[in-house]
């Protein structure tokens, strides 16, 4: 029996400076078989959600748009 994923992500960007950016990320994955884990060992689900923050910080002699 072949087995479902699918997911969705949502991102957005803010740019504090040139140079600068911050990254936040959603994510949803969900499966028709319970196959993520849960908080206890043996606990699986259908689906699992995750967040991400990250910060990029470049320099150089580039300005503006890449």
């Amino acid at each position: 029996m072949e087995q479902e994923l699918q997911e969705a992500t949502l991102t957005a960007e803010y740019r504090f400076d040139d140079g600068f950016l911050m990254r936040a990320e959603l994510r949803r994955d969900w499966s028709d078989r319970d196959v993520f884990t849960g908080p206890a060992p043996g606990d699986l689900r259908d689906t699992q959600d995750t967040a991400l923050v990250g910060f990029v910080w470049w320099f150089g002699d580039k300005k503006g748009a890449w």
